[in-house]
């Protein structure tokens, strides 16, 4: 008969105290007692009923211990930025008629390199115009302010009462909210015509040219599609509750809504070093994936079910190793595991159990 002791291992930090250990060596005798041959069948019945006796009222009340099934974790999804595409849609930031396309399918592109430019008269026209609204708000401005400082000299000589001061002066700030506004509206119309020549921008390739000479083209629509060596990488934010994300294998899938007909997978995963987001690089992106775009991250762990995890009470220990004591069918069994950390709820095991399995433990004190 080997003698058998509570669990105790250095890879789990025991945590036990010397009752706890008291109980579960209680356990052991228990185990043994019920596994012992009866001896001396000649004493008496009395005698052996007061020694049977004895031995309850030492032992601990035992309770069975259903183990836990392992159940995988949930899918999480999320939306999720466009950060990087390797195709680049070109296009105006303003409305124009095409006057020149310098580009072509199969062309290489570069930063600086002139690729398109709108016909600039009627933008010049539209500077001209704005160029003439400041110059009468600039001189409108003047002369309220004059006419203020006029106010203000006849009221100091007692000639007009304060209330025309003060219509003066309302006068001078609607003036100069109408100069302000035409030198935005300046502004603008110059910044017009400088938005209306195009430059390639980046390092790549044409691969589609969407528009021709002469036709009139929207803000943000498409002229060239360029292709470039970018990554295809999107972001977003991963809870605190989803961290096992980063410590076990994922399938990480990127739905993109305008092309349903295609799932993206995943060749990287990291976090942003200047917040908790998430960046996914892919390895087979859409070619109707673009910057800005809002996709469907869908996360799911590959890792095995989640652990098998007891009562810290239900581990034993002999010269053979970790064992628990199962109830099979109305018996005690002895069955081996291999325990691996503590967690909060019990210790968690690598291997010996499935889960539904029935363990007998020792019940609190009372």
């Amino acid at each position: 008969m080997i003698p058998f002791t509570q669990f105790w291992n250095s890879t789990i930090n025991a945590r036990s105290s010397h009752l706890c250990l008291t109980r579960l060596f209680t356990l052991a005798l228990l185990f043994l007692v019920g596994c012992e041959p009866k001896t001396n069948r000649a004493a008496s019945t009395h005698n052996g009923a007061e020694t049977e006796r004895s031995k309850v009222e030492a032992q601990p009340l035992l309770k069975p211990f259903t183990v836990p099934n392992p159940t995988p974790r949930a899918a999480l999804r999320f939306n999720a930025e466009v950060i990087s595409a390797p195709y680049l849609d070109l296009s105006f930031p303003i409305d124009g008629t095409l006057m020149e396309v310098n580009l072509r399918p199969g062309r290489i592109v570069t930063p600086d390199l002139p690729a398109a430019r709108l016909n600039p008269a009627p933008l010049r026209e539209a500077i001209d115009a704005a160029m003439q609204i400041r110059t009468r708000a600039l001189s409108a401005y003047t002369q309220a302010e004059g006419e203020l400082r006029r106010q203000r000299l006849l009221f100091e000589a007692g000639s007009v009462e304060e209330r025309a001061v003060l219509a003066a002066a309302e006068m001078l700030q609607a003036r100069e909210y109408n100069q302000q506004l035409a030198e935005q509206q300046l502004a603008e119309a110059q910044a017009a015509e400088a938005a209306s020549s195009m430059v390639g921008g980046v390092n790549g390739i044409v691969r589609a040219v969407h528009a021709e000479e002469g036709e009139t083209l929207r803000a943000g629509q498409a002229l060239y599609t360029i292709e470039t060596d970018n990554s295809a990488k999107v972001s977003f934010q991963l809870p605190t509750d989803a961290s096992w994300v980063l410590n076990e294998p994922v399938e990480i899938t990127i739905i993109n809504p305008s092309d349903l007909s295609r799932d993206m997978g995943v060749s990287k995963i990291e976090v942003s070093e200047d917040s908790n987001a998430l960046i996914v690089t892919l390895k087979d992106p859409s070619d109707a994936l673009r910057v800005g775009d809002v996709v469907s991250a869908v996360i799911r762990s590959i890792a095995p079910p989640s652990q098998i995890i007891v009562p810290f009470s239900a581990l034993l220990q002999d010269q053979n190793g970790v064992f628990v004591i199962l109830l099979k069918d109305g018996k005690k069994q002895r069955q081996s595991v291999q325990p691996t950390e503590i967690k909060a709820s019990g210790v968690a095991l690598e291997g010996g159990l499935s889960g539904g399995e029935i363990l007998l433990i020792a019940s609190p004190w009372q």
